[in-house]
């Protein structure tokens, strides 16, 4: 449901960086004109968020937050916790699941490995499609990402299957890595 139009909002947003139409200085602004590009795409009852808690049911019982979410909102169940005294929810549906990275120092290379592990779980959830999507703001540094998302890939794949798409964009294009 979710693949097509991300994927699509992925190459827009590597043609306008590799063009020099836009600019990001940080991960924070990646984030938000992705997820204001894939909302743009949906009917109204598809709701794209930043930083949505995700409870791991499946194996660690811990709380993740993902960079961005995407799902019905028609079928979120939003519940209060007398217990707890907090407002908390379920969804049990098709949900997308998107983990980014802005690499602008080689220090920040390694930090992506967090996110294959991270997706790793979310594909449990039978009904998760996900996506790592990392960006690179020189050619040096993307080459270098890219050596270490592939090595992550060859760890993940098989886990993974065909429900984590994976792109790096580089100052002068879209990279897959498969």
């Amino acid at each position: 449901m979710f693949f097509e139009k991300v994927i699509e909002s992925v190459n827009e947003i590597a043609k306008k960086y590799s063009e020099q139409e836009v600019t990001f200085l940080t991960e924070s602004d990646f984030k938000v004109h992705l997820s204001n590009l894939i909302g743009s795409k949906f009917s109204d009852n598809i709701t794209v968020n930043t930083e949505s808690p995700w409870y791991d049911t499946y194996i660690t019982n811990k709380t993740y937050y993902i960079d961005i979410t995407a799902f019905d909102k028609n079928k979120l169940q939003i519940t209060y916790d007398p217990n707890l005294n907090r407002k908390g929810y379920k969804y049990d549906d098709e949900a997308l699941a998107i983990e980014l990275k802005y690499f602008r120092h080689k220090d920040d290379i390694n930090e992506i490995i967090k996110d294959f592990d991270k997706c790793n779980l979310l594909v449990k959830a039978p009904k998760n499609e996900c996506f790592i999507i990392a960006m690179a703001r020189t050619e040096e540094l993307s080459s270098e990402a890219n050596k270490v998302m592939e090595t992550q890939m060859e760890k993940y794949r098989n886990e993974y299957g065909d429900r984590v798409k994976v792109y790096l964009i580089s100052p002068s294009q879209l990279i897959e890595i498969k």
